[in-house]
């Protein structure tokens, strides 16, 4: 009986902090990390880089509920701080904690491990407190999506040039993604008077654009090969895991046009997104 009341009392906070993105992105990093040390990282690092990177994600779940309570009370009454599951302070107080768990990790990393995690998290949590409104809610993403693998090369102690060619994949990878994430609260926020991007472009041209700037991605890839000359298996696997997966969001917004169908369809293009960066980085980079 305990354990089920602890259960049922630690639920809204485990939804506060968001965990698929959280998790989704954590373990990115993670592999992004064994790829820098070509699989012989040092174990202490990685750990040290997955909780950094946890914690930065889990702080900008948790400010995101804080700053978006009046939003949720009234278009997503099931959200912990929304429905005063979590109080408002203690939400607040999680994420400023988490966020300085992050850069203190980080800063014992690598010294240009931290600058990378204050950017990284510097990101998300302007995209929270003020750029979720506006044209420009696309940007924290576009920057902060390609900062994930420099923040893993980084805390391994290496660095490539290439990397830096993942800011202009990444800036459409992050529209791409920004754009998914936004369309299943699309009506909601748009009478609450929220205008971001996706509220500008309306539904059928954000869906659009979503796929196309994921195809887009996915075509420089290809652009790059002559250039890069990939190397292994990893470039091919990855571009054809992300190719099927873009499809497959096609298909499922074709077969089933519903709003659980939009929420299936930011798990299918983040995971289209994450093959083709692992793929990618796995050829080009590592």
């Amino acid at each position: 009986m305990s354990r089920l009341r602890l259960t049922a009392e630690s639920w809204p906070w485990f939804r506060l902090v968001h965990p698929f993105p959280s998790i989704l992105v954590t373990a990115s990093c993670a592999a992004f990390a064994e790829m820098a040390g070509d699989g012989t990282s040092p174990p202490d690092r990685v750990a040290r880089l997955i909780v950094a990177v946890l914690c930065s994600q889990f702080a900008i779940g948790s400010a995101n509920d804080v700053v978006d309570r009046r939003l949720d009370r009234a278009t997503k009454t099931w959200k912990p701080v929304a429905r005063g599951a979590v109080a408002v302070n203690a939400a607040a107080g999680l994420a400023l904690v988490l966020s300085l768990a992050c850069l203190a990790l980080s800063s014992s990393l690598p010294w240009p491990t931290v600058l990378a995690a204050a950017f990284g998290l510097g990101c998300g949590l302007s995209y929270d407190f003020w750029l979720k409104r506006s044209r420009w809610s696309w940007l924290p993403y576009g920057l902060a999506i390609p900062t994930l693998p420099l923040w893993s090369w980084l805390a391994m102690g290496k660095f490539s040039t290439h990397l830096l060619l993942a800011y202009p994949l990444g800036v459409l990878l992050g529209l791409s993604l920004h754009l998914a994430n936004t369309l299943p609260d699309l009506d909601g926020d748009s009478n609450f008077g929220v205008a971001g991007l996706a509220h500008g472009l309306g539904a059928r041209r954000s869906q659009i654009v979503c796929w196309a700037a994921l195809l887009l991605a996915q075509l420089i890839t290809l652009a790059l090969a002559p250039a890069l000359a990939y190397k292994g298996a990893w470039y091919p696997l990855g571009l054809g895991a992300s190719l099927i997966l873009l499809v497959a969001t096609a298909i499922v917004r074709r077969v089933r046009p519903t709003s659980g169908a939009l929420q299936l369809n930011f798990g299918l293009v983040a995971l289209s997104s994450l093959s083709l960066a692992v793929g990618w980085l796995g050829g080009a980079v590592a």
